[in-house]
C-alpha cells in the first residue's frame, strides 16, 4: 500500500511578472511625467528625472552625483563628464534647457554645497538617495504617466547595458540629448560626393 505524499507546489519568485528587457518610455510618457511633476510641484523629481533621462546614465550613477558634478560656480553646466561606478569609462552628456532649469530651481531649494550629494537622502544624512528608492520613484513617475509600472523600469533591453531610465527620442522630432561614443563605438564616416 502506497502512501500518497502531499504535493507541496512551489511558487516561482518571478510568477507573473514580466521577465526580460522593458521597453524604454514613449515620448508622450516622459512628457507626461515632466508635465505632472512641475504641476505637482515636485522639484526634485523633476530633476532626477531630467538628469536620467539627458545622461542615460545607470541608477546607481545618477544617485550618486555631486554638485560639483553638475553646477560650475552659480550656474549649471552644459556638459559634464560621470565615471561610470560599473564599467570606470567617463561618460560625457549634454543637459537640456528644461533639465538645466530643473536642476537650478533644486539647488536653489536645497542650497547645496559642491561636495554634496545632488540628491541626498531625506533619512539618512550624510547619504544620497538610494538605488532601492530610486527604483520606488521610477515605478510612481510610469503610474503618473498612466502605463502599467511593471511594464518599465529601469532596466533597459540587455544591449544597451545597466539599469538606466531612457525616453524613446526616435518619434518625437526633438534633438535627442547628445552623448559621446564610449570605447568600440564608431560613428559612419560621412560619404563623398563626386568621388
Amino acid at each position: 500500500m502506497a502512501i500518497a505524499q502531499p504535493t507541496t507546489t512551489r511558487v516561482p519568485w518571478n510568477h507573473g511578472r514580466i521577465i526580460g528587457p522593458k521597453p524604454p518610455l514613449k515620448p508622450k510618457h516622459s512628457w507626461a511625467i515632466r508635465t505632472r511633476l512641475q504641476h505637482d510641484g515636485r522639484v526634485r523629481d523633476l530633476a532626477v528625472f531630467n538628469v536620467a533621462i539627458d545622461s542615460k546614465l545607470r541608477g546607481c550613477d545618477v544617485v550618486r552625483l555631486r554638485v560639483a558634478d553638475i553646477r560650475l560656480g552659480e550656474s549649471v553646466r552644459l556638459r559634464t563628464t560621470v565615471v561610470e561606478q560599473k564599467t570606470g569609462r567617463p561618460v560625457p552628456f549634454e543637459l537640456t534647457e528644461p533639465t538645466r532649469e530643473s536642476l537650478a530651481a533644486w539647488l536653489k531649494k536645497r542650497c547645496l554645497r559642491s561636495g554634496d550629494w545632488q540628491f541626498p537622502s531625506r533619512s539618512h544624512a550624510g547619504d544620497h538617495v538610494t538605488t532601492r528608492q530610486y527604483s520606488r520613484l521610477v515605478d510612481d513617475w510610469v503610474t503618473l504617466a498612466g502605463p502599467d509600472p511593471a511594464g518599465y523600469g529601469t532596466q533597459p533591453a540587455p544591449d544597451q547595458g545597466g539599469a538606466r531610465l531612457q525616453a524613446d527620442w526616435q518619434y518625437t522630432g526633438l534633438p535627442a540629448p547628445t552623448r559621446s561614443l564610449k570605447a568600440g563605438e564608431h560613428r559612419p564616416l560621412p560619404r563623398h560626393r563626386g568621388r
